[in-house]
């Protein structure tokens, strides 16, 4: 674990490095904490909320991947409101915008996590 907000929770995959944005509400299971592992106290905790660390992501412009309950979606963020994010997607993963490619909103109910490419 990387960094802890109120409702979200950064991770780092440990074979690639690879950094993901997990919404708290999409973890159901947590498997290897220590029996004594308690809550982190509040100073601790990030002060930005999703939404931040979303439109943080949004202005470098990269490539994502979001995983959410409806399936995966590659693109880049164009927009993050209170309740939902608008993705431009990209269907083949290309990293520019190309023939085929629409603008998604994704609710953020719908969220599982978020890796930048």
């Amino acid at each position: 674990m990387e960094e802890v907000g109120a409702e979200w929770v950064s991770l780092r995959e440990t074979r690639t490095a690879q950094r993901a944005v997990v919404p708290l509400a999409a973890i159901g299971i947590v498997e290897g904490l220590s029996s004594r592992a308690r809550p982190a106290e509040e100073s601790l905790r990030s002060p930005l909320g999703l939404g931040s660390v979303l439109r943080e992501i949004a202005r470098d412009r990269s490539v994502v991947r979001l995983e959410t309950t409806a399936g995966t979606v590659l693109g880049r963020i164009a927009g993050v409101g209170a309740d939902a994010l608008d993705v431009l997607s990209l269907p083949t993963g290309e990293s520019s915008g190309v023939p085929g490619s629409a603008r998604l909103t994704v609710t953020m109910s719908s969220l599982l996590a978020v890796s930048p490419r």
